[in-house]
């Protein structure tokens, strides 16, 4: 089943706490420097 990211808040986070996840979305997207604040994504 995909996932909706738009409609999940624990869905989006746990992409942004999976590195492999930030590594691919990174690579893919040509974006250097994500970076999560844990306890600031609301």
């Amino acid at each position: 089943m995909k996932k909706d990211l738009t409609n999940s808040r624990l869905d989006r986070q746990n992409i942004l706490n999976n590195e492999m996840a930030i590594e691919e979305i990174q690579n893919k997207s040509g974006v250097e420097g994500i970076v999560s604040i844990e306890g600031c994504i609301d």
